[in-house]
């Protein structure tokens, strides 16, 4: 014999009592009507992409399978604004304040070079090993930090930068902490003049998959090995990142690659048009 356990309340008589068993047997029947039914519609759906799937054309499967995920795994220098010179050395730039400490604190190391465009509000730019560069990566990491400065917000066409080695920047000044996301450079500087603000977006071949890439205009894509296969040039405008990554989705033939208007709102510095 089964034994069901019922809880009564003691303030209320055995007719309110039964009600209220009645309700919650009324409300758990509705609750497992409910489940069955979101159960059904699942099992429908599954069914259905899986009839979808099936239907697909061999050139359709190939071309999803080509979509790119911005959730995919990265390396530690492309939470920052990134990218590889042409002769391959890394550069990275913070995106904000609190980065441009974080490059200077954890990646500024013994052989780099810091960039900084000679503005009021630029990123820190560091060229990884850059001691060791030839003059070109030394040019697209100039204009690598005068695209991302103030001069770009500006609409500036050129600007000037420098750079210097890790000796030469620090965070206090004498004896005073230097505010969030400022240095101070001592030493003689190297500067690039009136460097053009000028950047690369484009789809990049990659181990056969087509990505989105960034890069300073001034790239020696001549003598990489990197396969750009279409690009646009940009320079500060005055059409919005929205609807200018929206433009530029178009003119690359973008469709295909996922969230792409996402990813290269991420890699405009600010309003920009074709150049």
């Amino acid at each position: 014999m089964t034994f069901m356990k019922i809880e009564l309340d003691a303030s209320k008589t055995a007719n309110e009592n039964a009600q209220a068993q009645f309700q919650k047997a009324k409300e758990a029947k509705e609750k497992k009507a409910n489940l069955e039914n979101e159960i059904s519609e699942k099992k429908k759906q599954l069914q259905e992409e899986e009839k979808s799937q099936k239907s697909l054309s061999k050139e359709e499967k190939e071309i999803q399978k080509k979509r790119i995920r911005i959730l995919e795994h990265k390396e530690w220098y492309q939470k920052f604004q990134s990218f590889h010179t042409s002769e391959g050395k890394i550069v990275i730039a913070g995106r904000d304040a609190q980065q441009n400490d974080q490059l200077f604190s954890k990646h500024l190391e013994e052989g780099d070079l810091f960039f900084h465009a000679d503005v009021h509000g630029a990123s820190a730019v560091i060229l990884k090993k850059g001691t060791q560069a030839n003059e070109q990566s030394l040019k697209e990491a100039a204009q690598f930090s005068v695209i991302y400065s103030s001069a770009w917000k500006g609409m500036l066409k050129v600007a000037n930068t420098y750079y210097v080695d890790k000796d030469h920047v620090e965070k206090y000044s004498h004896g005073e902490y230097v505010p969030k996301g400022g240095f101070m450079i001592r030493g003689e500087k190297k500067y690039f003049k009136n460097t053009e603000l000028k950047l690369i977006i484009g789809i990049e071949r990659i181990n056969n998959v087509e990505k989105l890439t960034y890069l300073p205009a001034s790239f020696d894509l001549m003598h990489s090995p990197r396969h750009v296969l279409r690009k646009v040039i940009l320079q500060p405008g005055e059409t919005e990142k929205k609807q200018m990554a929206s433009q530029i989705v178009k003119k690359l033939g973008a469709e295909e690659i996922e969230l792409a208007e996402e990813q290269i709102i991420q890699m405009l510095p600010g309003n920009c048009e074709f150049a």
